[in-house]
């Protein structure tokens, strides 16, 4: 009984002479989330809807690594129009009218591998916005007649890729949407 009592003290102490050497460590946590332009309130008398199966937050880039060079070869569309809406609920009224907007491109912001979403400083990402080249800061008007905006992502031509094989590519185009009428 002795020898058994005294090996389970030398275990015990051998176990904490053991934890005493072991390092220190440490772990890193990250939250991550962008703050939107202003959403619009529900008593604001529009909604911006989604057209299309890609949802704001959704779409997809494609790219090609041809020789070490690097190319996006697609990307998704992404498409919205403003339409009336309910002042109590926010939502679409039925058969609600398509109300002109004006439509201003004011960010691009990029983030690669996890790093932080980032506004774009070189312009390799440039954003389209119903076809054409959409500058950060310019104002597009689209009307109630329109298919309304239809937004994707391409690359300037001559601008250097800042992209390398295996890399993980955000894009995020942050537009600010003005309706002309939303009087219900």
């Amino acid at each position: 009984m002795k020898k058994t009592i005294l090996a389970l003290i030398a275990m015990g102490f051998a176990a904490n002479v053991s934890a005493a050497a072991l390092e220190t460590g440490s772990q890193t946590m990250q939250w991550k989330g962008t703050v939107p332009v202003v959403t619009p309130p529900t008593d604001a008398g529009y909604v911006i809807e989604k057209v299309g199966v890609t949802d704001f937050m959704s779409g997809n880039l494609v790219f090609d690594n041809a020789g070490g060079s690097v190319t996006l070869t697609s990307a998704s569309e992404i498409a919205f129009v403003v339409k009336e809406a309910d002042k109590v609920t926010g939502e679409a009224l039925t058969d609600a009218a398509q109300l002109a907007y004006d439509i201003q491109l004011t960010n691009v912001k990029v983030g690669v591998n996890g790093a932080a979403i980032a506004e774009q400083t070189n312009g390799f990402f440039e954003v389209k916005h119903n076809g054409n080249v959409f500058a950060k800061n310019s104002t597009e008007v689209v009307t109630a007649e329109s298919a309304g905006s239809k937004l994707t992502i391409s690359t300037k031509a001559g601008v250097p890729a800042t992209v390398s094989a295996g890399e993980e590519v955000i894009v995020q185009a942050v537009v600010a949407v003005t309706p002309k009428t939303a009087e219900i």
